[in-house]
């Protein structure tokens, strides 16, 4: 099977609106070497990717809350728990009478998770390495953290 990072958006909206059109409940391919699952369910489609394959195989729920919590204004993926995969981040995306249209939206949704899976493998990794504390002086300027920054304090 071929990584949907080898096929054109295009591409990817053909085989997604094939898809809707057909028989077939899931579709399953890899994006950046995470494993990405559509599935048909109650008149719309649960866009799911793979988080097992983030940490060292002991993800806790409390690690994903926390990320869920700090990222809520920038993210719409959630965690779910599947007892047959593991933990998946997942998002239902409601479907309409025009497939085309529900093409579009499936690939935004699985932009959307696939750039969200990408941040928390980051961060995730962070949790797993040395903390770093800066050393900050009197005279340092404060920014903003960027939502980055602000995920990795957990």
């Amino acid at each position: 099977m071929k990584s949907a990072d080898m096929f054109s958006v295009d591409d990817m909206l053909a085989g997604i609106t094939r898809w809707l059109h057909s028989s077939a409940q899931t579709l399953s391919f890899d994006i950046d070497q995470h494993r990405c699952e559509l599935c048909k369910i109650s008149a719309g489609v649960r866009c799911a990717f793979d988080l097992e394959s983030l940490g060292d195989g002991s993800l806790k729920p409390e690690l994903l809350l926390n990320l869920t919590r700090a990222g809520l204004s920038h993210f719409t993926g959630v965690p779910a728990y599947n007892p047959e995969t593991g933990y998946v981040l997942s998002q239902w995306i409601p479907l309409s009478e025009d497939a085309e249209h529900d093409s579009r939206k499936t690939l935004n949704v699985i932009e959307s998770l696939s750039n969200q899976t990408a941040v928390w493998k980051e961060l995730i990794a962070g949790q797993n390495g040395p903390r770093r504390t800066p050393a900050i002086s009197m005279h340092t300027t404060h920014f903003p953290q960027s939502l980055s920054q602000q995920l990795r304090t957990f």
